[in-house]
């Protein structure tokens, strides 16, 4: 009989999630080197077959944990509990706990960086290509309870809106986590643009008519 595997040392386990993460990251799923992997990780080959049978068990693996670390650390609102007057406030709340998360942790950049990086999903039932489509989902979800609540424009499909939601927010996260990323980068930023784009418009008045 096979020998049941023991639980993983932490920091061994967190060695190979960030070798892990970088390859995939670097050179995608398909092109990563599993062999270069376990050597970055300071794993043996012995070792690492004794927990992960192949490299799609690995990249599982890895997005599953960051996916529940990223659980106990970032502030996801109950969209069904939201107020008018907290629609908002939930979004910065939202963005300030992810900008958080990726400052104080750079396991969680790594992986919002691979997040990003489309060659780095294992086909459409791979974990990562799972997480893309529970985000996407609860934006869709987000826009359309906006909407509900009067706060979310109502002058624009909703398919596009929640399209527009999604270039925002991509485009945004992609600038906090990178190197060129402001000093100082604040939430607010992140959700003055989205309330700017998807907000209800402001009445038009004769100060901002065209002269």
């Amino acid at each position: 009989m096979p020998r049941t595997a023991q639980p993983m040392d932490p920091d061994r386990e967190d060695r190979l999630i960030a070798a892990a993460t970088a390859a995939f990251t670097e050179s995608g799923y398909e092109e990563a080197s599993l062999n270069r992997i376990i050597t970055q990780a300071g794993w043996a080959k012995g070792s690492f077959y004794h927990y992960f049978p192949n490299k799609q068990r690995l990249h599982d693996h890895v997005v599953l944990t960051m996916r529940e670390r990223l659980g106990t650390v970032v502030e996801v609102p109950d969209l069904d509990e939201l107020t008018p007057e907290a629609f908002w406030p939930a979004m910065t709340g939202l963005a300030a706990s992810l900008i958080r998360a990726a400052t104080e942790r750079p396991e969680i950049r790594l992986f919002g960086r691979m997040f990003h990086h489309p060659p780095a999903a294992r086909g459409p039932q791979g974990q990562l290509t799972r997480l893309r489509n529970d985000v996407s989902g609860w934006i869709r979800r987000a826009v359309d309870r906006g909407r509900h609540l009067g706060m979310v424009r109502d002058d624009l499909p909703e398919a596009l809106l929640t399209e527009l939601a999604l270039s925002i927010v991509t485009v945004l996260d992609q600038g906090a986590l990178s190197a060129q990323a402001p000093p100082g980068y604040r939430p607010e930023y992140a959700a003055r643009i989205l309330q700017d784009a998807l907000g209800t418009p402001r009445p038009v008045t004769g100060h901002d008519s065209p002269p």
